[in-house]
């Protein structure tokens, strides 16, 4: 029962993170298997690895509030998922360059990036990954700063 809740209020945030944002939420409940555990994962291990190699293109997409905070990882590009959708998707085409290349999300701890993950998907973007745990880690997942990958300051201006 408390898992179940958990998962309700855990949807609900995220519907609300999105919808602040200026994204069209999704129609149908979040669940089913999409929402179950159908999306590629990788951990931040493996993500800083292939974004080493070239192959993936990792995204911060947490607010630039957070990026001043704790820094984005350092092969990565920061685009906030917080802005119009419009602007986001055409960030993320410009970014990932070739379209059968991969594209990894990270977040904060996962929520975010396995959410947007899930729109993508339903809008026919294909090929995106979450990145577990996001930068701060969850008790099942190692996050980005408790690994020990290298992070850098983020550079840019905005108030969000």
């Amino acid at each position: 029962m408390a898992r179940l809740i958990a998962g309700a209020v855990a949807a609900v945030c995220l519907v609300v993170v999105v919808m602040g944002a200026a994204w069209v939420p999704i129609s149908g409940p979040l669940s089913g298997p999409a929402w179950a555990g159908d999306v590629a994962n990788i951990s931040v291990k493996e993500a800083y690895e292939r974004a080493e190699k070239g192959e993936l293109v990792l995204v911060d997409i947490r607010r630039p509030r957070e990026w001043r905070k704790s820094g984005i990882p350092a092969n990565s590009l920061a685009i906030t998922m917080h802005q119009s959708r419009g602007g986001f998707l055409k960030a993320i085409r410009a970014a990932a360059g070739d379209p059968g290349k991969p594209i990894a999300f990270i977040c904060a701890v996962g929520g975010r990036s396995r959410y947007l993950q899930l729109v993508l998907e339903r809008s026919g973007i294909k090929n995106t990954i979450n990145v577990l745990g996001g930068m701060f880690g969850t008790r099942r997942d190692i996050g980005w700063l408790k690994a020990g990958l290298p992070v850098r300051p983020w550079q840019g201006s905005g108030q969000n």
